[in-house]
């Protein structure tokens, strides 16, 4: 079968000897004729010595299951193909701008769907081995910039808990200061009072330190 203008899928013309080089079986193929001739599905002709086969009614194209899914999947593929030609023309066309390249699902489709499909023109392989450069190098600049803002993150997170570290450090050296001259207002109001007491009690403070 093949695609007419329309997009639709009509019977056409195949040789056997196409049909074995596909599908590498020989045996297999004259096999699966013979059954197809046997229920009229098939019809064929001799064009000099060559065998020409052709389905013998649309309806077959309807009425098979597996064919029907075989040729839902190909005419998907066929419209992704037309959309990567007029994609790399489109391209091609101005000047090959970085902003018309395929990305994310359309690049992942294409190379799912490419990657060994020896029938991509020069136009298509280029253009699709020039998304793949911009993807990559987008994806080095993204984790480039996440290992950045991870970094940032950390300094921020190392600043914020040294300075706190300052601060509580400075808190206890303030509220020793005020304990020390504490002490020291009430060895003076000692000595003042006659009472010897508190003085040695805050000179003896003052050598532990």
């Amino acid at each position: 079968v093949k695609l007419d203008p329309t997009g639709r899928f009509v019977p056409c013309e195949v040789s056997s000897s196409d049909l074995t080089r596909v599908c590498g079986d020989r045996s297999t193929v004259l096999g699966l004729i013979e059954r197809l001739r046997e229920q009229g599905l098939v019809c064929e002709r001799m064009v000099g010595d060559k065998q020409l086969l052709a389905l013998s009614n649309r309806a077959v194209l309807t009425a098979w299951p597996e064919l029907m899914k075989w040729l839902d999947d190909l005419r998907l593929r066929q419209r992704f193909r037309l959309r990567l030609k007029e994609a790399a023309g489109e391209w091609r066309t101005h000047d090959r701008s970085a902003d018309l390249l395929w990305r994310g699902v359309m690049l992942v489709e294409a190379d799912r769907e490419f990657t060994s499909d020896n029938s991509l023109t020069t136009p298509e392989h280029d253009f699709i081995n020039a998304s793949r450069r911009r993807e990559t190098k987008q994806k080095i600049k993204r984790s480039v910039i996440i290992g950045l803002a991870i970094a940032a993150v950390f300094a921020t997170g190392w600043y914020t808990l040294e300075q706190r570290a300052k601060a509580e450090k400075l808190r206890r050296f303030a509220a020793e200061s005020m304990n020390q001259q504490q002490r020291l207002a009430n060895a003076i109001g000692s000595l003042v009072s006659g009472d010897p007491s508190g003085a040695l009690l805050w000179l003896n403070a003052r050598k532990k330190f």
